[in-house]
């Protein structure tokens, strides 16, 4: 099954229809009081539990013209995600850690951004360095 949406730049998308219906039902009773005919129904409770869960998905799509603005995005997004690790762990003494002794992992920080060297525009000598073309020639009238 495929969707096909037309939004503007920055417009809110919501997709919804996963549905879960969920039932339960459980009774509890006295011991041996309750599994008496009649007079048991005094000495029993049952309880009966139904939700239904809808979940809805909102999507803001932004377009990024070039690769700058994506990489401002990204390392926006991810220092967020690295901030919200650091600032909302809860104490080691409220946790059960995944595996003990060891400690919970955190995402690293944003390796600083490698130096680009432009390329050079044009021909090449044999030296590596740029060489300037002749002017093109006029036509003889």
């Amino acid at each position: 099954m495929a969707t096909s949406v037309l939004i503007e730049d920055g417009g809110i998308i919501v997709l919804g229809g996963l549905i879960q219906d969920s039932a339960s039902r459980s009774e509890q009773r006295v011991p041996l009081l309750g599994k008496i005919p009649i007079i048991g129904l005094a000495f029993k409770t049952r309880n009966s539990d139904s939700r239904k869960s809808n979940l809805m998905v909102f999507i803001r799509p932004k377009i990024l013209r070039d690769g700058l603005a994506a990489a401002i995005e990204t390392d926006a997004k991810y220092n967020y995600m690295r901030q919200e690790q650091l600032r909302g762990a809860p104490p080691k003494s409220e946790v059960l850690p995944l595996i003990p002794f060891t400690p919970q992992p955190v995402l690293p920080p944003v390796p600083p951004p490698m130096p680009r060297n432009p390329a050079p525009q044009g021909p090449t000598g044999p030296d590596g360095a740029p060489q300037s073309s002749p002017p093109p020639e006029k036509p003889n009238p």
